[in-house]
């Protein structure tokens, strides 16, 4: 690696990277258990939003999720070749299984992989689509929280999924404010 490309390359921490993956997939698990909680005609029923309907939002993440992890592991595929199940039941099947062949390639792979080059409908680093898949799911996934309310269930704090809400859940400390007291000084 030159020099001029070191300065335009951040130090990116695997386990960083791998913490941003299991967000994804605890947040994704979050969602499907708030939508359980709706009728099923509200799962499909059209919505004025980016996607047709609250499963089409879910459909839509889980084709990006699998669209990346296939390019991670060497494949290439364009974003339309990528099957998605077609209906909330398969979802609910298919997408744990995603995410649990995504983190276990990761925890073998990532550290060697993480600045591989892909290319796709764009070029970039591993390390910056992992980081996309778990941004491109936090964007769709607040969607459905929104979707989910307008389909008149009203979510508990403790169904969010904000990263805050996992990192706290990820790295408990005993005394929150202190902790964050002292890193915050560095």
């Amino acid at each position: 690696m030159t020099e001029n490309n070191r300065r335009h390359t951040p130090s990116i921490d695997s386990d960083f990277l791998l913490t941003h993956l299991e967000y994804a997939a605890w947040a994704a698990r979050k969602t499907i258990a708030m939508v359980d909680k709706l009728p099923t005609e509200a799962i499909t029923r059209p919505v004025e939003s980016s996607m047709s309907s609250i499963l089409a939002t879910l459909q839509h993440v889980y084709q990006w999720d699998k669209y990346y992890f296939i390019h991670w592991q060497g494949g290439s595929v364009k974003p339309r070749e990528v099957d998605q199940p077609a209906t909330y039941s398969e979802l609910k099947a298919e997408w744990p299984k995603l995410h649990s062949e995504m983190l276990s390639w990761a925890k073998s792979n990532l550290q060697e992989r993480k600045h591989v080059v892909l290319e796709g409908w764009g070029v970039w680093p591993l390390w910056m689509t992992v980081m996309q898949v778990a941004s491109h799911g936090t964007h769709h996934l607040g969607q459905v929280l929104t979707l989910v309310r307008q389909a008149g269930y009203s979510p508990e704090q403790d169904e969010w999924t904000d990263l805050i809400f996992y990192y706290l859940r990820r790295y408990p400390q005993k005394d929150q404010k202190k902790w964050l007291e002292t890193i915050l000084e560095d």
